[in-house]
């Protein structure tokens, strides 16, 4: 409890002034880009739709007010922030979809392989090398007729 009130108390700071200089906005930006690095997977549905407002903040209408004072330098860094961010919001959709739709078939297969390398997996590699045994005797007799069968025409083109 005590982290949401956190949470909505600076959501209310955040939101209730606009940055007043493009290096405002700069250090602003760089705090917000850390802080969701900091704590991204930990990120609820309702966080993710805090900070997904934020970052539409950053790069719409605050990015508006200052764009023309921005050096290219500036330009490339908040492009950093941008991609870093989608980044990170990528990663952790994808953790959700792993843990809400992936892991337990992973832990089924992990336990499956486990028990089959365990208890079966020897008797396997045994028959696999009888069978290849036997197939290699048998094809190592049919190339044998094969190049007895050349020779024999080549003895006899040579007559």
């Amino acid at each position: 409890m005590y982290r949401i009130t956190i949470f909505l108390i600076a959501a209310v700071m955040f939101s209730s002034c606009d940055p007043y200089s493009k290096e405002e906005y700069l250090e602003r930006y760089k705090r917000f880009i850390d802080e969701v690095s900091e704590n991204y997977k930990t990120y609820s549905s309702e966080q993710w739709e805090y900070a997904n407002e934020r970052y539409a903040r950053f790069n719409n209408e605050w990015y508006e007010k200052f764009k023309n004072q921005f050096t290219l330098e500036e330009k490339l860094k908040i492009t950093g922030y941008q991609l870093k961010y989608n980044g990170l919001r990528a990663a952790s959709e994808i953790g959700v979809f792993y843990d809400e739709h992936l892991k337990d078939d992973m832990e089924e297969l992990r336990t499956k392989v486990k028990y089959y390398v365990d208890n079966r997996m020897e008797d396997d590699l045994k028959k696999f090398l009888e069978e290849v045994k036997k197939t290699s005797k048998t094809l190592y007799e049919e190339l044998k007729k094969v190049v007895e069968e050349i020779k024999k025409e080549a003895k006899n083109s040579s007559n």
